[in-house]
């Protein structure tokens, strides 16, 4: 028997174990949600045991369940897809850490004659590289993504892997310096007042190379003006007034 009153089983089911496990007073039974159970089979079972075979045979059945043109026809597929197709899912918990970086690469270079056409597979690859440092390969897979679909979340990797590679180049390719600031700066325009990731990101990349390179006038003069619509438009943003703190450190108002 347990040392423990119906009172307290009730207070525990109602309270900290509220969402997770459903209590019907109808039939007096205690069922456990279904995500629930996914989840834990997955952490005790599945994750860090990944199988490139397995994935690959998945993926393929749901590229027989829609192509992206009818993506709207089909959301469970496509959700199912986005899933296992990132990269989080695959490099942070579905292969073995040992052999990740392998077996994710195996994975985005099958799964690339399957899903080619998909913006989304590009947006996953691209991070899979930026994550390993692969940064040249990110830029590709970021570049062709954008081709396929003008997608925001692609055009910030974009940009932001295009100025992480200038920093790291010792600032020396100023093709790699303009279509960065210009792939953030479209970004900011088009997201307005509404978001301050991108406005935010072009200060701190744009402090950053103003520190390596201070005879870079174009960057003073952008990092200002972004600085002062940030003052403007989010002054209540946490990340934003990071950025513009951080610019007046090195800089001064």
């Amino acid at each position: 028997m347990l040392d423990c009153s119906v009172e307290d089983i009730n207070a525990y089911l109602a309270n900290d174990l509220a969402g997770i496990l459903l209590y019907s007073r109808k039939t007096l039974q205690v069922r456990c949600r279904h995500r629930v159970i996914a989840t834990y089979y997955f952490g005790q079972c599945i994750a860090g045991h990944g199988s490139v075979d397995l994935l690959v045979g998945v993926l393929t059945f749901l590229s027989r369940q829609f192509t992206v043109a009818d993506i709207k026809h089909h959301p469970l597929s496509y959700r199912i897809y986005k899933e296992l197709i990132s990269f989080e899912f695959m490099y942070g918990s579905y292969f073995a850490l040992e052999s990740s970086g392998r077996d994710v690469e195996a994975v985005y270079h099958h799964a690339q004659g399957l899903f080619g056409n998909d913006g989304i597979f590009w947006l996953q690859f691209g991070r899979f590289y930026r994550k390993t440092e692969r940064l040249d390969e990110a830029i590709d897979c970021f570049r062709t993504g954008l081709g396929i679909y003008d997608s925001f979340q692609t055009r910030h990797s974009l940009g932001t892997t295009l100025l992480e590679k200038y920093l790291l180049d010792g600032c020396a390719d100023r093709k790699l310096y303009e279509e960065g600031v210009e792939a953030l700066e479209v970004e900011a325009l088009k997201r307005g007042s509404r978001d301050a990731y991108p406005v935010s990101t072009l200060i701190a990349f744009l402090s950053r190379i103003l520190q390596a390179d201070s005879s870079n006038l174009d960057a003073e003069n952008k990092v200002k003006r972004h600085v002062s619509y940030a003052m403007q438009h989010f002054k209540e943003d946490n990340y934003a007034m990071g950025a513009v703190s951080d610019y007046f450190r090195h800089f001064g108002r």
